[in-house]
Order: structure tokens, then sequence, then C-alpha cells
């Protein structure tokens, strides 16, 4: 279990602690049950014996269906927490993303896709889009997954500067719409970094080994 890794690229936003990450404080008391919940996940998820018995994992026919059954205790529980801290600060849309990944731990991606679409009522921003295109394509839906992905292309053009996460994010939501020659030809001309090039040229790839690699 120590090695599933959940929404590495668009990690910057999701499952992490609140600091920096809003631009009006949210109550202190939402601080701290968003952390609570951040450390119970990262605590369980490092564990070693959160694995079901033979006869439960008899019962489940895909992997999609294990990892609901290892983690919906915990990602209940976790979700507890983030309706407390939404309870104190209900416009901050952070938390409504926070639920979202939550969700995608469990591999519980409709529920997901609900929750980072209400992120994105409160501010649209292209992370949210390529979180929610991921979800989309999660659950099979390519062609919605298209229509966000271009939203999140077309926001990161507006950008007059790409931190190292917007261009990770940028050029993983160009691949995956299937622009990958685009996606190099900005590596290319913006990233001076030998081993970040290196890194997201590899990602340009084969993006759907991304997806599969950061969502359950």
């Amino acid at each position: 279990m120590k090695n599933l890794i959940f929404l590495a690229f668009i990690g910057p936003l999701f499952l992490t602690g609140c600091k920096g990450k809003m631009e009006n404080s949210p109550d202190p008391r939402s601080i701290a049950y968003n952390d609570r919940a951040v450390t119970m996940m990262r605590n369980y998820v490092d564990r070693d014996d959160i694995w079901p018995d033979s006869a439960a994992l008899a019962q489940c026919h895909t992997r999609t269906d294990t990892v609901r059954m290892m983690m919906k205790n915990i990602v209940d529980s976790c979700q507890i927490l983030i309706d407390s801290a939404l309870l104190y600060s209900p416009d901050q849309y952070f938390y409504y993303a926070q639920k979202a990944t939550f969700y995608a731990c469990g591999a519980y991606y409709e529920e997901a896709f609900q929750w980072i679409n209400k992120a994105i009522e409160i501010k649209d921003i292209p992370e949210l889009r390529l979180g929610a295109g991921m979800f989309l394509q999660k659950m099979g839906k390519e062609k919605k997954a298209g229509v966000y992905y271009k939203q999140a292309i077309s926001n990161y053009k507006t950008f007059d500067t790409l931190s190292r996460a917007d261009m990770m994010n940028y050029t993983l939501a160009l691949s995956l719409s299937g622009e990958k020659e685009k996606a190099r030809q900005i590596i290319d001309s913006l990233v001076k970094d030998t081993l970040l090039k290196r890194h997201l040229l590899l990602l340009t790839e084969n993006p759907q080994e991304v997806i599969d690699a950061t969502i359950p």
C-alpha cells in the first residue's frame, strides 16, 4: 500500500495542508480539521496491515472493488473531518477539492467528480478542471474528460508565467487531450532544468499511465 500515490501531479492543490492554498484565511478550526484528515489518510496508507482477509478479497472482482474495500472506512472518516472544515469555512474551494481527493483515494470517482465541480463553482482554476477530467477518464468517459482537459489548457495559456507544478499539469493536460507534440514543444522551449525536462518528456509518452499511477 505504501506505493500507492494519490494525485501526484495535481498534488500542489490536493491532499495537503492548508498553508498558502487559499486567498482568504479560513477559520482556524477548518485548518485543524483538514490537517487531521490529511494526517489520518497518510498514516493509514503507510501501514502494512490494511489488506482484507482472503475471504473478503475473494468477493472483489476488480481492482476498484479491492481499493474500495480497503479504503471505505478511512475515506468515510476523512470526509467527516472535511465536512467539519466546511462547516466553519463553507466558501473555501479548497475543502471541496479535498473531499474530491479523498473520494478518489477510495476509487469513488463519481463522488470525486461531483465534489471537484463544486470546487470549480467557487474558484475556476485549471488544475481543478484537469482533476475533473482525470476522474471522468477513470469512469470511462473519455469524450467528456477531453472537454475538461481542453478547458484546463485554455486557462493555462492565459498565465504569464508557469510554476513547476503548473508546467507539469499543463503538459499533462496537453498529452491527455492528444496534443503530445505540442506538449513536447512547450517543454523544449520553456524548461531549462535538465532533470525536470526529462521527467516531463517521460510524462508525455503515456499520460494514461500517469492517471493509473496517481488515482487508484
